[in-house]
């Protein structure tokens, strides 16, 4: 049997004629996926998982007061002694809740846009209770990370749960509490690049706290400093709760872990990051 088959002139002359380019494409492609942001990180953390381990690189998120105590202790901390602390960070968040609602309420007067008055003419807190109705008024006027946070006030003012505190839940204000006790922010949960590593001096009432961070360039490192400084700040603050450890008697060390193809820029290996009210704080630089 025969087949009369026609083929296309311009088609043929690509097919012998772009050899070279279909090289050309596929070194493009390969710089592409070098270049690309995800790519990137994930060398830059094998990189520094090989040189401080893989479990100090991981990344990590926190959402409950039980996330809090695994990210302010060594990674070999018993199951037990998290419960243990859980149980004083709650017992901290529950005391400082209104003070917390106080806050948020002062600050979101500031910020949110209220032509009506209905922020300014329901206050949260009255002789010393959470109103929920003047919670549940503002509703309008705010956005929706700021209705998150609302949400999780109002879980706190819901009958107790004889499974687990509120303050616990991912869903309550737990964490938020201790974040803001912490730094002064109003905070939902905390991200973070990398666990990083926590090593308690219990006798002497010290710690040494190393957070890292993964980014695909040198100029995101002023982003990874203030991102380091929040999270040292949160687990001072743990560490002072659950251990009796003050800020000033411990050591924190931050590292970036980066990647440049710009070589003309040029980053300090080391840094004091005094000034931060941390005590003893430095930064490390790696281009990996």
């Amino acid at each position: 049997m025969m087949y009369d088959v026609k083929f296309d002139r311009r088609l043929i002359c690509s097919i012998y004629l772009d050899g070279g380019a279909l090289k050309e494409i596929r070194q493009a492609l390969d710089r592409q996926e070098r270049n690309s942001s995800g790519y990137v990180e994930d060398r830059v953390r094998d990189c520094a998982g090989n040189m401080f381990g893989f479990s100090t690189m991981r990344t990590f998120l926190a959402k409950c007061l039980y996330d809090l105590i695994v990210l302010s202790n060594p990674h070999e901390y018993s199951h037990e002694d998290i419960v243990a602390g859980e149980n004083q960070l709650e017992a901290f968040a529950r005391e400082k809740f209104l003070a917390f609602v106080e806050a948020y309420y002062e600050q979101l007067k500031i910020q949110v846009v209220d032509p009506s008055g209905v922020l300014l003419n329901n206050p949260w807190v009255v002789d010393g209770s959470v109103i929920g109705d003047n919670l549940k008024a503002c509703g309008g006027v705010l956005n929706n990370s700021q209705r998150d946070l609302v949400k999780r006030i109002k879980k706190a003012m819901e009958p107790p749960d004889n499974v687990m505190s509120i303050f616990r839940r991912s869903s309550g204000p737990g964490l938020s509490v201790v974040v803001w006790c912490a730094c002064g922010e109003f905070l939902g949960e905390v991200e973070l690049d990398c666990r990083g590593k926590v090593d308690l001096l219990l006798t002497t009432k010290r710690a040494v706290v190393m957070g890292a961070e993964i980014k695909t360039s040198a100029s995101a490192i002023p982003d990874a400093k203030k991102q380091l400084i929040r999270r040292f700040k949160i687990i001072a603050k743990c560490l002072e709760v659950t251990h009796g450890i003050e800020r000033n008697s411990c050591i924190f060390i931050g590292r970036v872990f980066f990647r440049n193809s710009d070589d003309r820029s040029t980053v300090a290996e080391s840094e004091d990051g005094s000034g931060n009210e941390l005590g003893t704080l430095s930064f490390y630089y790696h281009r990996v």
